[in-house]
């Protein structure tokens, strides 16, 4: 198992980047990893 952190820098919730990165973050637990994602937005 690996651990994987995934930054969005999106100034928005929810726009096309957030979506993206929800996406990936999806796809990263289905192969049984770990998921932390950092959001930038409102900092």
């Amino acid at each position: 198992m690996k651990k994987v952190i995934v930054i969005s820098t999106s100034l928005r919730h929810g726009s096309n980047s957030d979506m993206l990165a929800e996406q990936f973050i999806e796809g990263v637990k289905a192969t049984g990893n770990e998921v932390e994602k950092v959001s930038l937005a409102g900092r």
